[in-house]
């Protein structure tokens, strides 16, 4: 069998890059030369044994924000060709040399966006689905979390016709990047930071919290106006409990952003619309490109320096 570079998480905390084996494709499927993976808060929590990565026990393969080049496909495939450029939605061992998935979960990616800044496509279904399922254009927004979900969703709330939308993070940096992607007003996330969102004299029509930590989820909770909407795009590892009474009372919708397989192939053509027309500038969201073998040096910023980073992409 054909062999691969690829980058193995031996254990918790320790990541190697090893020989594996070319994924063996079925009839549904397509085989993607690897150009570029994105790194996520996924990865992180994969990398640190928080999170099982679908079921499997150390060692495996993962990184799962992938584009690439076309180099087989099944005999089903029909919406993509051998040599495409292509955008990922998901696969499950992208920080490799090749990797697989679906046809349905691909879309071409045009010739003029890098693989290296592509990659931020790969969240961008996540935040148009949860857009417009819960925003109307004119709405004033509050993103909470400025890390690459929340200048995803600032982007996009600005390109799908937000009025003032708000950025809060723990840090000062991040913050600059969320102007860069469209924030009007940015604030750093103190204990008073409901109070201190007062100064912008702004009733909040939507939340998007971006984070996936109940403090962050009790903010977005307080600072909705009532018959307003939370959208949830941080993923929550730990049950929220949710007083009903309360939500009930001030009429609030909560709206999950992530979208159902079914409708992933609607959001990647608007995926790549927005970045084709410009509204979305994919270099915008990425701050570093490091080479497979040195993907440690990847985690070390996401854990350590998160202030120093957004998307990295990892290139094998």
């Amino acid at each position: 069998m054909e062999k691969m570079r690829a980058l193995v998480l031996v254990e918790p905390g320790h990541i190697e890059v090893q020989e594996a084996d070319v994924p063996t494709i079925e009839a549904d499927e397509i085989l993607v030369k690897v150009a570029a993976c994105g790194t996520c808060g996924t990865d992180v929590k994969i990398y640190k044994g928080i999170l099982n990565w679908c079921g499997q026990e150390p060692p495996f393969l993962f990184g799962h924000e992938v584009t690439g080049t076309v180099t087989d496909r099944g005999s089903e495939v029909t919406n993509v060709d051998i040599g495409d450029r292509v955008l990922l939605r998901i696969t499950l061992a992208g920080y490799a040399e090749y990797c697989k998935t679906p046809a349905s979960q691909a879309i071409q990616l045009p010739d003029d966006i890098p693989f290296e800044y592509g990659i931020i496509g790969q969240l961008m279904p996540i935040g148009i689905s949860g857009i417009t399922k819960g925003m109307k254009e004119g709405d004033n927004v509050l993103v909470i979390g400025a890390g690459p979900a929340g200048l995803v969703s600032i982007g996009l709330a600005k390109a799908l016709g937000a009025g003032p939308v708000v950025a809060t993070d723990l840090y000062a940096e991040r913050l600059e990047r969320a102007v860069t992607v469209g924030a009007d007003h940015t604030l750093v996330a103190t204990e008073t930071v409901l109070e201190d969102l007062g100064a912008f004299n702004i009733t909040f029509d939507d939340v998007i919290e971006c984070v996936g930590h109940e403090p962050a989820f009790r903010q977005a909770e307080q600072a909705v106006k009532p018959g307003g909407i939370i959208i949830l795009f941080g993923t929550h590892l730990q049950p929220v409990e949710l007083n009903l009474a309360m939500w009930e009372g001030r009429s609030l919708t909560l709206v999950m952003a992530a979208e159902q397989r079914h409708e992933t192939p609607a959001f990647l053509r608007k995926t790549i619309e927005l970045m084709e027309s410009g509204q979305i500038k994919p270099q915008d969201y990425v701050s570093h490109v490091i080479p497979l073998e040195e993907a440690e040096r990847a985690f070390d910023l996401l854990i350590n320096h998160p202030e120093e980073c957004a998307k990295i992409a990892i290139v094998p």
